[in-house]
């Protein structure tokens, strides 16, 4: 028994190839070898469907699958009721009179997107009335007579179509031999009904094109799929931006066809709304890659910027998963909809999209997932020729079930535009940076100088699991050692006899307070590395979506406020170094050029120069210390120009370098507007403000913000002691969401943690701190000129108001 509300089975016809075989015998000879052939020997043809069974999938048991919800909430604009479309196929009524209508029909009933041959039998106005409020997108060859495709994509537009799919892999036309022995012509009374016919141009002979020895001779007659489908002069920089200009802003761009990474890079430099990885069905190159096949590529070249689909060969629920895991977003299929016309017209259609319907949610059921945005390459292996598998799945630590657990590592971006909410702020910035020429321009640059230099391209969003290259953990350590062996530690050593130190103590006072300093800020710094995600990024997981832009504010204001500080001090140190023949202004400069050169490119380099720099670093400290010993009252440590002092300054650009990394991206992580400009873009403006309030300010203003920034940098303490109690307290069994990193309906409130942080400055850090403008009351309790507690009192604060604050938040919210 059907369950209510369902079509009963078809016992005749309960898979894809019951359908084939089904269709056949209701096919003429024609028809089904128009249909069924591939190019050449069919290998392509034959390996397209063969090439899913090197994939096999790696279920996950003991998960609530009661709520399966297989559809897609935003393809082209539309929600899809699976991750599955009906791809464009020419000449439909060759299968049943009421060809393309009957499609779109079902489609409509099914919930699915259609896509539309240029070649069809019912005209795209047909089409659009049968279709109703149904999307529809256009397959369009790309005449080299353009004005013909120019009318097509007009009549587009006007009935409400809405993308282009160009077929980009028809230069010429593959060699198909039982159409050339079947002399296939499209019987009458069937015409290609997008192209009509006058009568003066019907009296023609349809000719395909040729070169004369000196021109090229576009095709002439009536417009016929062999004469004029393919176009030898095809080129992405003259008709890519042309079929922009003519379908903008009503419709999308695609280009269908793609198999290769190279040809993935141009469509993004090129700016197209996506990409099909497809090879025409095996109709065309035999001996091309299967379509899953050349799929891991295509994706890994995209990197998100562009969503991703697949066609070819998909003839069960399980393949379709398969494609998903290895990163599209979506999938279309083309001969099994012939098929199941042929076999019964619409209702044949409606048959098919039902198994697969049935299949992928069965499919998604068995392996352990309910939604088609948790489906990724861990749910796969490949075996290899000899039926071994090629990937051994790693075993899986206590650390590392943390964040595996939840298994929901995404590829690439699921959807083409915005999706409900916050959860697709990745595919807004996308879109902002595919439709604002300004900024495509500036990631393409970015990308040149990838190629040329190896900049690091990464911005805000997370790294897929197969990119992650987390640096040691004791580089990590060091990394934050480092950080505070800079020239704000040398009060220390001139402090040290002031308090009864000997030098000696007073040397290993500072060197123990650092390292004891930089233990828990460089256990946070794992997560970012871990997860994938930035700090700042990491943050989400506790100050929530809104509560992580407020800390990247924060972090910018104190981390500028630092760097005008330190630019100022270097700038003074490298005009001491010339004997003053070079002017504070100039020294200013050449750091800030220094710093954001290195800082472009990235997290390896900085990491890289850390696993040495501190050995200089630590070494100049101690000298640092030494040499202002005697001069506990000077001014200015350090006995002259030349001294040790003077070249520690080439050790201190590290905090500017970190600086301008993470700046840019707390830039990023404000918005999808934000997110849209390249990291390097963002670094190099807050150089700019940053030299500039250096040079401004070098005599009054260094001190003014010195003074400033370090009122406001006790909030670093609460921040990294609620990131540590997050981590080894409320996540050390139920682990990380990470797809929800950027999805505000799934990510804490951040209450707990904003409550925390506020606490913990205002009651800890503002009473506790003594700074040259304030001294808090906690602090004057130790002397005159007060004795700084606030860092412990803001840390005391934060341990116990977050974890209190936290239960309660999450009971309430569940999250």
């Amino acid at each position: 028994m059907a369950a209510s509300g369902e079509a009963a089975h078809d016992l005749n016809c309960l898979t894809i190839g019951d359908l084939e075989q089904l269709a056949s015998v209701r096919m003429d000879k024609q028809t089904r070898d128009y249909y069924n052939e591939g190019a050449d020997s069919g290998s392509t043809l034959l390996e397209n469907t063969e090439a899913y069974s090197k994939y096999r999938i790696r279920p996950r048991v003991l998960r609530d699958i009661s709520n399966i919800d297989i559809s897609i909430p935003n393809v082209f604009g539309h929600r899809s009721a699976m991750p599955l479309g009906v791809a464009p196929t020419a000449m439909q009524c060759l299968a049943h009179p009421d060809g393309e209508v009957a499609t779109a029909k079902a489609c409509g009933n099914a919930g699915v997107i259609m896509g539309l041959s240029s070649f069809s039998t019912s005209s795209l106005e047909d089409v659009a009335q049968a279709s109703g409020s149904n999307p529809r997108v256009l397959q369009l060859y790309l005449m080299e007579e353009r004005e013909h495709s120019r009318r097509m994509i007009m009549r587009a537009k006007t009935a409400g179509y809405k993308a282009v799919l160009l077929t980009v892999d028809t230069p010429m036309l593959g060699r198909r031999n039982m159409e050339i022995r079947n002399q296939f012509k499209l019987p009458k009374p069937y015409t290609v009904a997008n192209f009509p016919k006058d009568g003066h141009e019907a009296a023609k002979k349809s000719e395909p094109g040729y070169h004369d020895g000196t021109r090229r001779k576009p095709p002439q007659g009536p417009i016929t799929f062999h004469t004029h489908a393919a176009n030898p002069t095809l080129m992405w920089d003259k008709d890519i931006d042309w079929l922009k200009q003519q379908c903008k802003p009503e419709l999308e761009v695609w280009v269908k066809g793609v198999t290769t990474a190279e040809d993935a890079e141009l469509a993004v430099d090129h700016g197209v709304d996506g990409i099909i990885v497809s090879n025409h069905g095996g109709r065309q190159l035999n001996g091309a890659l299967s379509t899953i096949d050349a799929l891991p590529e295509v994706v890994e070249a995209v990197r998100g910027r562009l969503p991703v689909h697949v066609d070819g060969g998909i003839r069960h629920g399980t393949d379709v998963f398969k494609a998903l895991a290895l990163g599209a977003s979506f999938v279309w299929v083309g001969r099994p909809i012939l098929w199941g016309l042929s076999y019964n017209g619409q209702e044949g259609v409606e048959h098919c999209l039902r198994l697969y319907r049935d299949e992928i949610k069965l499919c998604m059921g068995l392996a352990g997932t309910v939604k088609v945005e948790d489906i990724n390459k861990e749910y796969l292996v490949k075996m290899d020729r000899s039926g071994f598998l090629k990937t051994v799945p790693v075993p899986v630590t206590d650390a590392m079930e943390k964040d595996l657990e939840a298994s929901k590592l995404p590829c690439v971006e699921k959807s083409s535009d915005v999706a409900s909410g916050a959860a697709d702020e990745i595919a807004r910035a996308r879109k902002v940076q595919r439709q604002t020429g300004v900024l495509r321009k500036m990631r393409q640059g970015e990308e040149w100088l990838d190629r040329k230099l190896g900049i690091e391209l990464q911005g805000i969003d997370r790294i897929p699991e197969d990119e992650k290259r987390p640096p040691p953990v004791i580089n990590i350590f060091l990394f934050w050692f480092s950080l505070n062996c800079h020239i704000g530690v040398v009060p220390l050593g001139i402090l040290g006899p002031t308090f009864g130190l000997s030098l000696k103590q007073t040397i290993a006072s500072a060197i123990i307070g650092n390292a004891l300093g930089a233990l828990c800020t460089a256990y946070t710094g794992t997560l970012g590395p871990r997860l994938g995600l930035r700090q700042i990024g990491c943050a989400r997981y506790s100050f929530g979506f809104w509560g992580a832009k407020v800390c990247s504010l924060l972090n910018i204001i104190v981390g500028g406020g630092f760097a005008v500080v330190n630019f100022v001090v270097v700038g003074q140190i490298l005009s001491a170094v010339s004997d003053y023949t070079m002017s504070i202004a100039v020294g200013i400069v050449i750091i800030a050029i220094i710093s954001y050169t290195l800082s472009v490119f990235g997290f390896r380099l900085i990491h890289t120069f850390e696993k040495y720099s501190w050995i200089g670093t630590f070494i100049l400290l101690c000298v640092l210390l030494g040499q202002v010993a005697p001069y506990v009252n000077s001014d200015a440590p350090g006995e002259d120009g030349n001294s040790g002092v003077a070249f520690a300054g080439t050790f201190l650009t590290i905090l500017s370098i970190t600086f301008y990394y993470s700046s840019g991206l707390s830039l990023q992580l404000l918005g999808h507007y934000f997110h849209a400009v390249p990291r390097f873009i963002w670094s190099l403006l807050v150089a700019i403000v940053v030299a500039v309030l250096a040079i401004a300010g070098q005599t009054s203003l260094e001190t003014i913000v010195n003074n400033f920034v370090s009122l406001l940098g006790y909030w670093t303490v609460s921040f990294t002691l609620v990131l540590l109690i997050e981590d080894k307290w409320f996540r050390r069994n139920e682990g990380y969401n990470l797809p929800a990193w950027d999805d505000a309906s799934k990510l804490p409130w951040g209450a707990a943690a904003v409550l925390a942080l506020l606490c913990g400055y205002l009651a800890g850090g503002v009473t506790g701190m003594s700074q040259t403008w304030y001294i808090g009351p906690v602090a004057r309790k130790f002397g005159g000129d007060g004795g700084d507690v606030g860092i412990w009192l803001s840390g005391a604060i934060t341990l116990l108001v977050y974890p209190i604050a936290r239960a309660v938040e999450r009971r309430i919210t569940g999250r």
